[in-house]
């Protein structure tokens, strides 16, 4: 094997995830030639680890949005099913779209790329 093979062999290894969150933060700069120049570096385990955060993310801000609008004053509706029973049902709504959220993100994300 000559020199030159040995370069892209070792040029075409995965990042460490490590690595990956740092280019997270450069979105800014996130053109067509940095993603041909990352295509190189893809590896499924990086993918699914981000895809996996991303989901908690996504989790984290369902339930919270979730939560901010159940204790919102909606007129009548405490008062028509009660006050215990409508914070059961914020909970119960706030863990089900805590739930999808953390389902649906890496469903969407396999479905779209395949």
């Amino acid at each position: 094997m000559d020199p030159q093979e040995q370069i892209n062999i070792q040029d075409t290894t995965p990042r460490p995830f490590k690595e990956i969150p740092g280019l997270w933060l450069q979105f800014t700069q996130m053109t067509e030639d940095f993603f041909r120049q990352e295509l190189r570096y893809a590896s499924p385990s990086n993918t699914l680890y981000s895809i996996l955060i991303l989901s908690g993310i996504v989790a984290i801000f369902s339930l919270i949005s979730s939560l901010i609008s159940g204790f919102l004053e909606y007129p009548g509706i405490a008062d028509t099913i009660g006050q215990t029973e409508f914070y059961a049902l914020t909970g119960g709504v706030s863990f089900f779209t805590m739930c999808c959220g953390f389902f649906f993100t890496p469903v969407s994300f396999f479905s779209t790329t395949a």
